[in-house]
C-alpha cells in the first residue's frame, strides 16, 4: 500500500466489487469516460480477480483511493496503456462522489501515484486524454504539473456532436 499523511492507494478487493458496479454503471460518471456500456457483476468479479496482475502483464493497474482516518473508499486511480518500450501510461481518475470532489484527494492521489510509478516501474512520463468540457479535470492536471501538448478534434462522440480533448502530459523522472 502507498499512503501519504491522508490518503491510501491499495489494489482492488473483492469487497471493492459493490463501489465498482455503482461507480462504472453511473450514467452520470459514464460522462467523463469512454466507456458506455454497463459492466455485468460477473465481468466485474473476473476483473477483480485479475486486477492485481503485474504491470507489464496487464498493461494497466487500478488503485483504490481510501481515506486513512475513515477507511472509506472514495474513488480510483488507473495507469492504462502502459508502454514499456517508452515507460510512459495513460491516467485517469475518478472522484466517486461529489462530496469528496474539490477538497484535494485528486491531487494528493496523483502525487502519491507518480512518485510510486517512477519507483516501482521505471515510468518516465504519464499523460491524459481530457474532454475539453471537464474543467475540472483540467484544472487538477494542470496543478499536478501537467501541461498541454496537443488537442485531438472531435475526439469524442457526445450524442449527435463531438467533442474535443485535450493531451495533457507530465515527465515524472525525479
Amino acid at each position: 500500500m502507498i499512503e501519504s499523511k491522508n490518503l491510501r492507494l491499495r489494489a482492488v478487493e473483492p469487497e471493492d466489487l459493490e463501489n465498482l458496479l455503482i461507480w462504472e454503471n453511473s450514467t452520470a460518471l459514464m460522462r467523463f469516460g469512454e466507456a458506455h456500456l454497463p459492466y455485468s457483476r460477473d465481468l466485474m468479479q473476473r476483473y477483480i480477480e485479475t486486477a492485481s496482475d503485474d504491470l507489464y502483464i496487464a498493461k494497466q493497474f487500478r488503485f483504490m483511493l481510501e481515506i486513512l482516518s475513515t477507511g472509506e473508499t472514495i474513488g480510483h486511480l488507473d495507469l492504462h496503456d502502459f508502454d514499456p518500450q517508452h515507460l510512459r501510461a495513460a491516467v485517469g481518475i475518478l472522484i466517486a462522489q461529489e462530496q469528496y470532489r474539490q477538497r484535494g484527494w485528486a491531487l494528493e492521489a496523483l502525487h502519491l501515484m507518480e512518485e510510486y510509478a517512477y519507483e516501482a516501474w521505471g515510468i518516465y512520463q504519464l499523460y491524459a486524454h481530457i474532454p475539453v468540457s471537464n474543467q475540472a479535470s483540467q484544472a487538477l492536471f494542470k496543478k499536478a504539473g501537467f501541461e498541454v501538448s496537443g488537442q485531438l478534434k472531435n475526439w469524442l462522440r457526445k450524442g449527435k456532436h463531438y467533442e474535443d480533448v485535450t493531451i495533457w502530459q507530465k515527465n515524472i523522472a525525479l
